[in-house]
C-alpha cells in the first residue's frame, strides 16, 4: 500500500528513485499486489498548464513503471479524481480495467449510518432509526468518510447538550 502524496519528497529525483524502488520491490517480492492510492498525486496530465517540471517528471516515471511491470506484480491505482489522470495512465496495457466506486444510494447510506449508530447503542448513546432515516435521505453526496465524520460529529453534539446519557437527533445530524 503506497500513499502516493507521501511519495513526493522534497529533494530533486528524491520522489522518481522511491516509486522506482516501490515496482523493484515488488518484482522481487512476487506474486504482488502495489495499491498506488491517490495515484492523482503521482500522475498529473502532462498537458495541464498548472503542472510542473516535478510533476511531469513524476508522471513519465509512473509511466515508465507500469510499462515495466512484471508478470505476477498487480497494480491497483485508486482516485476520486480519475479526470486529472494523465490519459496515457488510462490506456490498456497500464491501468486495464477502471472500476467505478459511485456515492451511496441513500438506502447505502442509511446502513452506513446506521452501522456507526448500532456501535454507539453499547455507549448508551440513543437515537431513532427514523431520523437516521431522515439523514440518510437528504445527504446526498456523502461517502462513508463523510458519514463517519458527520456520525461523529452528531455523537459530539448530543454529548455536549446532555449530561449522563445522549441522545442522537436529527438536528445532531
Amino acid at each position: 500500500f503506497v500513499n502516493s502524496a507521501e511519495l513526493l519528497g522534497s529533494l530533486l529525483g528524491d520522489s522518481e528513485r522511491s516509486l522506482q524502488q516501490i515496482f523493484k520491490d515488488a518484482a522481487r517480492q512476487k506474486p504482488c499486489v502495489v495499491v498506488l492510492d491517490e495515484v492523482d498525486a503521482i500522475c498529473v496530465r502532462r498537458d495541464d498548464f498548472d503542472a510542473s517540471d516535478a510533476d511531469i517528471r513524476m508522471t513519465t516515471t509512473l509511466l515508465t513503471c507500469m510499462d515495466a511491470v512484471e508478470p505476477g506484480v498487480f497494480v491497483i491505482g485508486t482516485t476520486n479524481r480519475p479526470d486529472a489522470l494523465d490519459g496515457a495512465m488510462r490506456r490498456a496495457g497500464r491501468f486495464d480495467r477502471e472500476i467505478e466506486v459511485a456515492v451511496p444510494s441513500s438506502k447505502a447510506r442509511f446502513q452506513i449510518l446506521k452501522a456507526y449508530a448500532v456501535q454507539c447503542k453499547e455507549e448508551d448513546i440513543e437515537f431513532t432509526m427514523e431520523d437516521i432515516e431522515d439523514v440518510a435521505s437528504v445527504a446526498h453526496g456523502y461517502v462513508g468518510a463523510d458519514l463517519a465524520g458527520l456520525w461523529r460529529e452528531a455523537v459530539r453534539s448530543a454529548i455536549m447538550r446532555n449530561t449522563g446519557s445522549a441522545t442522537v437527533r436529527k438536528e445532531d445530524l
